[in-house]
């Protein structure tokens, strides 16, 4: 290969590294609409572990629930192709129990994925007297679920 196609090559690859390396740090807003499905319980918290790992305070405020069929919405700073870990609280009648694991044994987590905004839902069953997620989803794209969903009334 002749110097000349070899350094052109050299400055073509420096290039789209240099803008692919800083379009990946440049953090972006995604919206996320969070939505309970048919739920055996009523979330009584969310958090958010930020890029510090630290612990945000709730997005459902003291003495508000999200409840099965409702959703809300927040706005979150991610790289795109970053995730955010969260956790759910619910109450089990007499104390709020933390929810930390999907169905497969992983964070619950929230991908920027593609799109500026993201549909995440969520089902917590009642399995043995204990609750558990039973199902968790994300999605860039609306789902027909959310049609029937009713947005919270204290957002």
């Amino acid at each position: 290969m002749r110097k000349t196609n070899r350094g052109l090559l050299l400055f073509i690859f420096t290039i789209t590294s240099a803008l692919f390396m800083g379009c990946s740090d440049t953090q972006s807003t995604l919206h996320v609409w969070f939505g309970n499905t048919a739920s055996d319980y009523a979330i009584t918290g969310l958090y958010l572990q930020t890029g510090s790992g630290s612990w945000s305070t709730s997005y459902i405020p003291d003495g508000e629930v999200l409840s099965s069929s409702q959703y809300m919405e927040f706005d979150v700073e991610l790289k795109p192709g970053e995730r955010v870990t969260y956790y759910l609280t619910v109450n089990d009648g007499a104390t709020d129990v933390a929810l930390t694991d999907n169905p497969l044994d992983q964070a619950l987590s929230i991908l920027y994925w593609s799109s500026s905004t993201r549909y995440v839902e969520v089902t917590v069953e009642n399995r043995d007297g204990q609750p558990v997620v039973a199902m968790e989803g994300g999605y860039d794209y609306s789902q027909p679920e959310f049609d029937s969903y009713t947005k919270v009334g204290w957002q």
